[in-house]
């Protein structure tokens, strides 16, 4: 993984109960799969389990490409902590989310959308 600081280890995004462990920061959000991304309605926020704080991530307007672990990931969220501590992550809407390899004509045109079972998402702390 090149240029990129991850907290914990990638989430799958239907996961019923994912717990990660943040300390104060900016955080940036990764989908791993691909570089096309449409989002549709998917979305998420993070929940403080000692006191049901809640933070709902912000769309990110710039979305870059890197590879995570040899795997294509698209920026497109980020969030800030303002005090650390463990949060549960919950998903809204993963169905809607369309991820696919390639983000040019073609490959958004022909490409193989990825089985939302198989989609991703990885924190990084700016």
């Amino acid at each position: 993984m090149i240029g990129i600081e991850t907290i914990n280890k990638p989430i799958n995004i239907n996961t019923k109960e994912s717990l990660v462990n943040l300390s104060m920061g900016i955080y940036n959000v990764y989908i791993i799969g691909g570089w096309y991304v449409d989002l549709g309605k998917f979305n998420f926020y993070l929940n403080k389990t000692n006191n049901g704080d809640i933070i709902k991530p912000k769309k990110t307007f710039y979305t870059g490409n890197l590879y995570y672990k040899n795997q294509r990931a698209k920026l497109k969220f980020s969030f800030e902590i303002k005090k650390g501590g463990k949060f549960r992550v919950n998903f809204e809407n993963q169905n809607s989310l369309i991820v696919k390899k390639r983000s040019f004509l073609l490959g958004y045109l022909f490409g193989k959308k990825i089985d939302a079972k198989k989609i991703e998402i990885i924190f990084e702390r700016k």
